[in-house]
């Protein structure tokens, strides 16, 4: 199964997801759900720590297909904190990024 993750080559975790460059020097989880599930798998989003909603991964205009981490929710749920974890980013961690984004300073 080809999960798209990407290892930094240098340590820099702007380049483990590939995060655009408008992000760089962000803190910058991954997050999935049971409502991401999509014909083709669940297509996690992106949270950058300090703002409001999320990113959908992938670019039409550049002809980049967002990432599709499977059809079962656990497997999508591992990756996803995989992902996170090589960003240097607990479980617990990213889980407050995630209320924070939802639910932070209105």
């Amino acid at each position: 199964m080809d999960t798209n993750t990407h290892q930094a080559q240098d340590g820099n975790p702007d380049e483990v997801l590939g995060v655009n460059p408008a992000f760089a020097g962000k803190r910058i989880v991954m997050y999935v759900d049971e409502t991401m599930l999509t014909e083709r798998g669940y297509r996690p989003v992106m949270i950058v720590e300090g703002e409001r909603g999320f990113h959908e991964q992938g670019d039409p205009e550049r002809l980049q297909e967002p990432w599709y981490f499977g059809h079962d929710f656990r497997t999508a749920k591992r990756l996803v904190d995989e992902a996170n974890e090589r960003l240097g980013i607990s479980p617990e961690e990213a889980l407050k990024i995630v209320f924070a984004s939802m639910f932070g300073n209105r």
